[in-house]
């Protein structure tokens, strides 16, 4: 499932945004043509009591005169209608017409209409008074509706200018607030990247007495720490426990062997063997040494004795070793660099570092494939040089990438303890960090892994 890459402040400020902005498009709407209703309206009722009042006295025989024929007409209209008579003919009679009105406008009877004209529009309703069907009077109610219309465009253009001005503002406005109300959510997110980062398992986040959600987060995420911590220190107890538990049994061994190659009589071929044995539990025990100081320490605390290395002599010398166990599986080992005027030395401890290219070469050949190859190549830099150790074995997948340096684990159990118990790459990870280096890995099932360390 494709997940959005915007934060959740992000997305969470857009859908109120255009929440906000649809609201305030409707509310603007509604009364801009709620507006336009009223005004038509308004107008239309003037129109229709000023005929009214006309058509009322002209039924009053008294004032039909002055209606007609009076000069001062001016009393008989009001300030926002304009009326004017007319006869039968269309032909003007008496009252007030707007000057700008349109001349010939025909008359429809009891219809309310819009006319335009260059300058205006204007609403006119036509009424006709029939004392007799011979000689009837036509009514003539005209009205101004430009005033409106440019107060209505007026607000068009005034919501045009400040619509967007307004949904940036609230757009603003609403980050920050939502910004300040998920501080807690980053202080806990860089809380959680701070721990990953430097493995200190024993820091914890400050929580507050709000009782609020944020607050009971803090609490779980303090929990899961402290659980997380405590069940570190028991891992590291029991790899403390268990090297220092084998220094004793190593020791035996290695001075059993010290015995038999200074005090016995033995042919070349068992010395030999006593030889190899001697040799491997020395190396196994200063690898018991470096476990119970690592186990004793973390990467923040634990300082490697740093010396020049020649990384081409330590490589070549770790495949010598492994040189045996490769051609067992049936898998060539290839060691490839280009030669250089300056040789590929490095600042770093060398047991240490041999342990870490010991492992990774190991692993690809525990993972190698019959008649496969493990290619080591090495790479200078302008600042630092990348060991690369590939193999064409049987892969890691994708679920599997993050979780090959914890200790223990191991992506196939099926594989006999022969094979190693899951703590090759959790030293390397270790290994790499306290050298201030980085390890990546590559890898796609069925065609093999890279590992590239650069140092």
């Amino acid at each position: 499932m494709k997940t959005s890459k915007l934060s959740i402040k992000f997305r969470i400020t857009f859908w109120y945004t255009l929440v906000f902005s649809l609201i305030l498009a409707l509310v603007f709407f509604y009364i801009y043509f709620l507006s336009k209703s009223y005004s038509v309206h308004d107008l239309q009722e003037e129109l229709k009591d000023e005929s009214a009042d006309i058509l009322e006295n002209l039924y009053d025989k008294s004032s039909r005169n002055d209606i007609l024929y009076n000069a001062d007409w001016t009393k008989f209209y009001d300030d926002n209608v304009s009326i004017s008579l007319y006869d039968k003919n269309s032909s003007f009679i008496n009252g007030v017409s707007p000057e700008d009105f349109p001349d010939k406008v025909p008359f429809i009877k009891n219809k309310i209409r819009q006319i335009k004209s260059d300058k205006n529009i204007w609403l006119v309703y036509d009424y006709c008074y029939e004392e007799s069907p011979e000689d009837p009077i036509w009514i003539r109610s005209i009205a101004s509706y430009g005033h409106w219309s440019r107060i209505l465009h007026s607000m068009l253009w005034i919501f045009a200018v400040l619509f967007p001005i307004t949904v940036f503002i609230s757009a603003f406005v609403g980050y920050h607030i939502l910004k300040k109300a998920l501080q807690p959510i980053y202080t806990i997110s860089d809380m959680a990247k701070e721990i990953s980062f430097s493995v200190n398992l024993s820091k914890r986040i400050e929580t507050s007495n709000t009782h609020d959600e944020f607050s009971y987060l803090s609490d779980a995420f303090n929990s899961m720490i402290a659980k997380l911590e405590k069940s570190f220190e028991k891992e590291k107890q029991f790899t403390s426990d268990a090297a220092h538990e084998l220094r004793t049994p190593i020791s035996v061994i290695q001075s059993h062997c010290e015995y038999c190659l200074d005090e016995l009589k033995l042919t070349d071929s068992v010395r030999e063997e006593i030889e190899i044995i001697y040799k491997k539990t020395t190396y196994i025990g200063q690898l018991v040494s470096q476990l119970l100081t690592i186990s004793r320490t973390d990467k923040h605390s634990f300082k490697p004795q740093k010396e020049e290395v020649d990384l081409t002599l330590l490589i070549e010398s770790v495949i010598e070793e492994l040189q045996q166990k490769a051609a067992y599986k049936n898998i060539s080992l290839l060691f490839e660099y280009i030669p250089q005027n300056e040789s590929y030395i490095i600042q770093g401890d060398t047991m240490l570092l041999m342990r870490m290219i010991y492992n990774l070469i190991e692993n690809a050949i525990n993972y190698g494939i019959n008649g496969g190859c493990v290619w080591v190549n090495l790479i200078k830099n302008q600042e630092n040089t990348d060991i690369i150790i590939k193999d064409n074995g049987i892969g890691i997948k994708k679920e599997h990438l993050d979780k090959i340096w914890n200790r223990f684990y191991r992506v196939d159990k099926s594989r006999s303890a022969g094979e190693g118990f899951g703590l090759g790459l959790s030293m390397v990870r270790f290994i790499v960090d306290i050298h201030n280096g980085s390890i990546s890995v590559k890898s796609k099932p069925g065609y093999g892994t890279t590992f590239t360390v650069p140092l």
